[in-house]
C-alpha cells in the first residue's frame, strides 16, 4: 500500500502553538469557570439580597443619590469589559485568606445589619462581599481588574453618622456666602442671614439641590465612570474629580447669584418649580463637559505614555489553555452559609421600611381654639418643596393676647429630623436644648424637644417639636437611645424600621425681646394640644377612618 503524500500528511498534523487551536481549548475551562464563579457569587449575594434591597429603597429617598442606578450600570459594564481581559488570574494562598477575611467581615457586617436593623450595613457587606468573591475566586489579579467597577460602586454608599447631611449644610452655608460676594460685585442690595439671601421683597431659602451636594455626587460618580471608561492613569482621574468640585460649587454660586439677579431685576424666579430643576440639569451637562474638555487639555499637555494607560490585552479566547480553579469545597460551603443567612434575613427584614401609608391627598386642619389660643383666620398655608426632605408643610398662625406664634406639621422625614440643625442654618445659634418625654410612646407623655434661639438682629426665639410615626408614638433621638442600653438601641431601630416615615409638629414664638416663663409656658401647652390633635388625625387618615 502506498503511503499518502509527505505534504498532505504535514497539512494534517497537529499545529503547535495555533491561537485557533488553544482558543477551541480553553474555551470550555473557560465556560466552566465563568459559570462556578457565577453561581459562588450568586450565593453569596443571595444572603445580601434581603437588607441590600433595603439599602438601596433607602437610596431612593435620598435626592443626592438618586442616580445610584445609572452607577450599578455602568459598574457592571467597566466589569463585563474587563473580564474579557487574559490571562485568567489565578487566586494565591494569600488571595483566598484575604477573600476569606473579606467575606467574614461582610457575613459580620450583614448580621450586625440584620440585628440592628441598619440598612447602611447593608450596602457596606455587599461591597465587602463583592471584593471577597473576586480575591477567592480570582486572586488579586481579577480584584485588580474589578477596582474600577469597586470603587464607582463605593460611591453609592453614604457615609455613617449622616456625615453627607452635615457636608450639604456646610456646603449650603458656603454656596450663600459666596453667592453673597458675587451679589456685592453685582451691585444687588441684599442681606444673607444663615443659609437665607433677603433682597427687596423677597427671601431665597437656598435648599439642598442649590447647595451643590446633589450635583456633586452624581459629578463625582460620572468623571469617574468616564476616567475608568477611558483608562486614565490614576493621577489624571484624581485632577479630574478635583476640578469636578471646583465646578459644581461655582456653577451652584452662579446659580444662587443669577437667581437673586433675575428676581429683583426682572420678576424671574429660576430657583423653584421646573425652572430650578431643568436649570439644574443643565448645569449637571456644563459640568461633565468641562470635565472632558479638562481632560482632552491634559492630553495635550502631556500625551500619554504607553505605562500611563491600564493596556488592553487579547480577549481570553485567544488566550494559551491554563488549568482554572473552582470555588472549591470550602467556597460552596461559604456560599450555603450566606444563602442561609438571606433566609433569616428575609424573615428579619422583609415586612419592614415600607413606604407612607397616608393618602397623597391628606389634608390636616386645626380647630379655631386650641389651649386658650385662637388661629388667624386665612393664616394657613400649604408648601410643597419636591426637591427636599419633608416635602409637604401646612403652617398655622395662632395668637393669645399680643403673642403671635407659627404651628406647623413638615412631612414625611426618613425617621427623627434634628430641626435645630435646620434652624442654625439659617443663623439662629442653639442657646439651649432639652428633651423631655419619653420614647416611643403616644400621648403626652411622648418625647418632644425645646429649643431657645437667639441670632444678631437681634431677635429671640423658643422652638418646640417632636417628631410621631404613623402609629402616633412619639420618636427621640437615636442618640438617647444609644444612651439607653442595647435593649432600647434594639427596641427602637425595631419601632423606627416598623414605620420609618416621621412626621414632624412645631410651635415657634420669636420676638425681639426674650420669651418670658409665662409666654413659654403658653406656648407648651399650645404645642401639646397641637401634636395630639396632628397625632390623632395622622392615625385616623392611615388607618382608613373617616
Amino acid at each position: 500500500m502506498q503511503s499518502p503524500p509527505p505534504l498532505l500528511i504535514q497539512a494534517n498534523a497537529p499545529r503547535p502553538n495555533h491561537p485557533a487551536d488553544h482558543a477551541s481549548d480553553i474555551r470550555p475551562i473557560a465556560m466552566r469557570f465563568a459559570g462556578a464563579a457565577a453561581c459562588f457569587t450568586l450565593l453569596v449575594m443571595v444572603g445580601e439580597l434581603p437588607l441590600l434591597l433595603k439599602f438601596f429603597a433607602n437610596l431612593w429617598t435620598r435626592p443626592q443619590y438618586d442616580f445610584y442606578p445609572l452607577i450599578l450600570v455602568a459598574a457592571a459594564y467597566l466589569a463585563w469589559d474587563r473580564l474579557r481581559e487574559v490571562p485568567f488570574p489565578q487566586p494565591t494562598a494569600d488571595a483566598r485568606r484575604a477573600g476569606a477575611a473579606l467575606l467574614a467581615a461582610a457575613a459580620v457586617l450583614l448580621l450586625v445589619g440584620l440585628v440592628l436593623l441598619v440598612r447602611l450595613l447593608g450596602g457596606v457587606s455587599a461591597w465587602l462581599a463583592l471584593a471577597g468573591c473576586a480575591l477567592w475566586i480570582g486572586g488579586y489579579g481579577l480584584a485588580r481588574l474589578l477596582l474600577p467597577s469597586l470603587v464607582l460602586l463605593a460611591t453609592i454608599i453614604p457615609p455613617p453618622f449622616q456625615w453627607d447631611e452635615q457636608l450639604a449644610l456646610t456646603l449650603r452655608k458656603w454656596a450663600v456666602f459666596a453667592s453673597g460676594r458675587v451679589l456685592d460685585w453685582m451691585q444687588v442690595p441684599h442681606v444673607v442671614t444663615g443659609t437665607l439671601i433677603n433682597i427687596a421683597g423677597h427671601r431665597l431659602g437656598v435648599e439642598g439641590a442649590c447647595s451643590g451636594i446633589h450635583s456633586l455626587m452624581a459629578v463625582l460618580a460620572v468623571t469617574l465612570m468616564l476616567g475608568f471608561w477611558w483608562r486614565r492613569p490614576v493621577w489624571r482621574i484624581a485632577a479630574l474629580v478635583a476640578c469636578s468640585v471646583v465646578f459644581v460649587m461655582w456653577a451652584n454660586v452662579l446659580r444662587i447669584a443669577l437667581g437673586a439677579l433675575l428676581i429683583i431685576r426682572w420678576k424671574i424666579d429660576i430657583l423653584s418649580g421646573s425652572a430650578h430643576e431643568l436649570l439644574g440639569l443643565i448645569l449637571f451637562l456644563i459640568c461633565i463637559a468641562l470635565g472632558a474638555s479638562l481632560d482632552q487639555l491634559l492630553l495635550l499637555l502631556r500625551p500619554e505614555k504607553p505605562h500611563d494607560t491600564s493596556p488592553r490585552p487579547a480577549v481570553a479566547s485567544n488566550a494559551a489553555p491554563a488549568v482554572l480553579t473552582t470555588p472549591g469545597r470550602i467556597g460552596w460551603c461559604i456560599g450555603a452559609a450566606f444563602v442561609l443567612v438571606g433566609i433569616v434575613g428575609q424573615a428579619r427584614v422583609g415586612g419592614l421600611w415600607k413606604g407612607s401609608a397616608l393618602p397623597a391627598d391628606a389634608t390636616f386642619n386645626l380647630p379655631a381654639s386650641l389651649a386658650g389660643w385662637q388661629r388667624v383666620e386665612g393664616s394657613e398655608q400649604v408648601i410643597g418643596r419636591p426637591e427636599v426632605l419633608g416635602t409637604y408643610s401646612s403652617i398655622w398662625t395662632f395668637r393669645n393676647g399680643s403673642q403671635s406664634v407659627l404651628v406647623a406639621l413638615d412631612y414625611p422625614f426618613p425617621g427623627y429630623h434634628q430641626l435645630g440643625n435646620c434652624y442654625s442654618a439659617s443663623g439662629w445659634s442653639i442657646a439651649a436644648d432639652q428633651l423631655y418625654g419619653q420614647p416611643t410612646m403616644a400621648g403626652a407623655a411622648g418625647s418632644f424637644r425645646e429649643l431657645r434661639l437667639q441670632r444678631p438682629s437681634p431677635a429671640y426665639a423658643d422652638l418646640f417639636y417632636s417628631c410621631c410615626n404613623e402609629q402616633g408614638q412619639w420618636l427621640s433621638p437615636q442618640e438617647w437611645a444609644q444612651g439607653q442600653g442595647l435593649r432600647w438601641a434594639l427596641r427602637f431601630s425595631y419601632e423606627l424600621a416598623k414605620s420609618p416615615q416621621a412626621y414632624q409638629v412645631q410651635v415657634l414664638g420669636q420676638g425681639f425681646e426674650p420669651i418670658t416663663e409665662q409666654q413659654r409656658v403658653q406656648m407648651r401647652q399650645l404645642f401639646l394640644a397641637a401634636r395630639q390633635e396632628f397625632a390623632a388625625q395622622l392615625v385616623q387618615k392611615v388607618e382608613g377612618r373617616p
